[in-house]
């Protein structure tokens, strides 16, 4: 069976330029220090997974029989991609893209790891797409990665595709990795490559949605603190 290299041919993505927007400053230390004020004894959730899998439950412990694959671009730039290929698959078995949220990676996210390993348990291959700088590939250009650019994943379906073209693919993104997913499948329509697409938990509007968080954030707090 033929399988993926270490390291892949470089990319054809022309270069191109974004406009971003400052995000908002990170809400999680205010919160942590207003709860350290209530002198409460706070009891740790197990860690990337507080209230789906047990501590132990990570990529590296219970998919060790992974493969890693570095994808270069033609910027530069490059991302990791993790396979897990079951017993008795060959080049034309399916394949699972998955696209993980805005922080995760195949390391960090049980969200992904379950479906991953439920997806291997059928028979059908799989694959996670780490954005530029995470899952254990350090960032080696300027450039990291948003919603809005879906051009990195397009390469990688672009390689998918030449180097299995038989094979059957669907891709499934969570939370930001569903807003990249869904703009990719609107940039190219019928051309995407892609046999089908789940998107989970993933916002139609970003700015509604971290409002909506926001306002829940101060509810919350201010309930805490009547306490």
């Amino acid at each position: 069976m033929s399988g993926p290299s270490s390291i892949s041919p470089r990319s054809k993505v022309t270069e191109f330029t974004t406009s971003t927007i400052t995000p908002r400053p990170h809400v999680g230390k205010t919160t942590k220090s207003l709860l350290e004020t209530f002198s409460w004894t706070v009891l740790a959730n197990p860690p990337y997974s507080q209230d789906l899998a047990p501590t132990d439950y990570t990529w590296s412990r219970t998919c060790n029989d992974s493969l890693k694959e570095i994808v270069e671009f033609e910027d530069g730039g490059a991302a990791g991609i993790d396979w897990l290929i079951p017993a008795g698959a060959d080049e034309n078995s399916p394949i699972v893209i998955f696209l993980p949220g805005i922080t995760g990676s195949t390391y960090d996210s049980s969200y992904v790891l379950h479906p991953v390993k439920e997806a291997r348990d059928k028979g059908w291959r799989c694959l996670v797409v780490n954005p530029r700088g995470l899952g254990g590939v350090k960032l080696r250009t300027t450039k990291t990665y948003n919603a809005a650019t879906p051009n990195d994943f397009a390469d990688i379906v672009k390689l998918l595709n030449n180097r299995y073209p038989k094979a059957k693919k669907l891709a499934c993104g969570f939370s930001m990795g569903g807003m990249i997913l869904w703009n990719y499948l609107a940039m190219t329509g019928e051309k995407s490559d892609l046999n089908g697409g789940m998107i989970v938990s993933s916002p139609w509007d970003p700015m509604v949605a971290s409002d909506s968080i926001e306002a829940h954030r101060e509810v919350v707090c201010h309930v805490t603190s009547s306490r």
